[in-house]
């Protein structure tokens, strides 16, 4: 399977937003779905330009990956069992196009104690030529580790977890167990594999580095970037502290002229 080129993660992103999906069932269980989807394109009240569970919650779109026969795969973070956050698995959407989507069942559900705080964001990409979801998995304190789980066959419909999870127990000195998480798909620069995992503590937000290597996961000796160290903040949601936890970090590639590549970090404050 290969992993999706630059502008394929930002096509599914475009596409969770702006694409009018007339959705079929992936499984029987999802019969009554399809009823519903038909349903709402003359429900004034339900999105028509939304990838979706017909119901539940849903936010952070996470892992799209083109599989080896051409399907577009998205996950999401998702609640199948009520409209607020709460209960979170991910959700799974399968394409040929972009435009007409299926939904598959859920996967990462029936959590194990690491996990009984929810599957949290995280990404699919490809790992010694296989694919795997490297997500945050938190606990029912809500403390933050990274799991990792791979997927049975190219479907990519059910996952098995890592019998080593979680793979990343403790954050980086002077985070937070409960402000560590959202780890990027794997960068291949200067001969090594880096993944990238988003931090927060009292002194501020960080984007922690992580070498893949045949035993793990090894934490870098120095974060990727951090956030202005901000002075007198106790919650992130204080006026001026958004720095203090930085989420859903990403490292991008850019082509440029001649050899040279740029890289774009996107995250979120």
């Amino acid at each position: 399977m290969r992993p999706p080129n630059a502008l394929i993660p930002m096509a599914i992103a475009a596409a969770l937003c702006l694409v009018a999906v007339p959705l079929t069932a992936g499984t029987a269980a999802s019969a009554r779905a399809l009823v519903d989807a038909q349903r709402s394109v003359t429900d004034a009240h339900q999105p028509q330009y939304h990838v979706r569970p017909q119901t539940g919650w849903l936010n952070d779109p996470n892992g799209p990956f083109q599989s080896a026969d051409g399907t577009y795969h998205v996950f999401f973070q998702h609640n199948p069992h009520g409209a607020s956050w709460g209960n979170i698995v991910w959700g799974h959407a399968a394409s040929k196009d972009l435009a007409r989507w299926t939904l598959e069942a859920p996967i990462l559900t029936d959590p194990p104690d690491y996990q009984l705080g929810g599957a949290w964001s995280g990404s699919v990409f490809e790992l010694e030529g296989q694919p795997v979801a490297l997500y945050t998995c938190t606990d029912k304190r809500h403390r933050q580790a990274q799991c990792l789980a791979r997927p049975d066959d190219a479907s990519l419909k059910t996952w098995t977890r890592d019998p080593k999870n979680p793979v990343l127990t403790a954050p980086p000195r002077g985070a937070s167990t409960k402000n560590w998480r959202d780890p990027t798909e794997a960068l291949r620069w200067n001969g090594a594999t880096y993944v990238f995992v988003g931090a927060g503590g009292p002194t501020g937000g960080a984007v922690v580095a992580y070498e893949v290597t045949a035993d793990g996961f090894a934490e870098t000796s120095a974060p990727l970037w951090r956030a202005p160290r901000v002075l007198g903040c106790r919650r992130w949601h204080e006026t001026g502290c958004a720095s203090m936890m930085i989420e859903c970090p990403d490292l991008l590639p850019l082509k440029t002229q001649g050899r040279a590549v740029k890289y774009a970090l996107k995250l979120s404050l």
